[in-house]
């Protein structure tokens, strides 16, 4: 074994030019290979499937039918919520002045609608509850120190907490509360960026994203709140395309 490496060593010693010329040969031919790969790697089960399994088909159809936009987060954290909402808004105006932006929202599409209607989404049995606690109260105001009450709500004030809490848990916690997209301790907000083309491919979507990126980091959020951070929520498909180019 000695004598082998004794042997490899003063080859490599003698001819060394010509290993590095090998080596810039291989490197030469698998480098124009090396782009294309680059270039089109992707995680989408489309371009890992064949074109003809019915799961690719189908996946095609809905794709189709629904044309998917692109949706990037943009994250601000601040211990002040509205210097956080003025700079969402500002930031809401530089996105959508973007040519790859189709809208930025800052607040939940359809949440004045469920505002506005929310009672349609009461049981009927709370809507009583609702109705009969109402009528007592009105009863109270009415008749004063002549009122008298047969259960322990006695002078109690019109309260609905329950019914709150109940709902509140049934729909998602504090953030039904809020039209913003915000974490229940109210430090955190989000934009949801989407593009105007549906169905990017993984260069168009990097791009989009890092556009986005840009003009966040163009800003200075530190003039709206001085503890203000921010942050970015990207698409897994881009994330994972990230990955395997770092791994490679």
């Amino acid at each position: 074994m000695k004598a082998f490496f004794r042997g490899l060593v003063r080859f490599l010693l003698k001819y060394y030019w010509l290993v590095i010329l090998l080596t810039l040969a291989s490197a030469g031919f698998s480098y124009p290979r090396m782009i294309h790969l680059f270039k089109t790697i992707s995680t989408d089960p489309i371009d890992l499937l064949p074109q003809d399994y019915p799961s690719v088909q189908t996946l095609l159809k809905i794709r189709d039918k629904l044309k998917p936009k692109k949706s990037f987060g943009v994250v601000l954290e601040s211990s002040d919520a509205e210097a956080i909402q003025r700079a969402l808004y500002d930031l809401k105006a530089r996105f959508e002045r973007l040519p790859e932006v189709g809208r930025a929202l800052v607040t939940k599409p359809g949440y004045a609608f469920f505002d506005k209607h929310k009672l349609l989404y009461l049981e009927l049995e709370d809507l009583k509850e609702i109705r009969e606690r109402v009528r007592r109260k009105i009863q109270q105001e009415k008749l004063g120190p002549l009122y008298i009450s047969f259960d322990d709500e006695g002078d109690k004030e019109l309260d609905f907490q329950d019914l709150e809490d109940k709902y509140r848990k049934r729909y998602g916690g504090d953030q039904t509360g809020s039209e913003f997209y915000v974490s229940p301790n109210g430090r955190i907000y989000a934009i949801y960026v989407e593009s105007k083309k549906p169905n990017l491919n993984m260069a168009e979507e990097r791009a989009f994203q890092d556009e986005i990126r840009k003009t966040a980091e163009g800003v200075d959020l530190k003039s709206y709140a001085p503890d203000m951070k921010l942050y970015f929520g990207g698409s897994t498909r881009v994330m994972e395309y990230r990955a395997l180019v770092h791994d490679l």
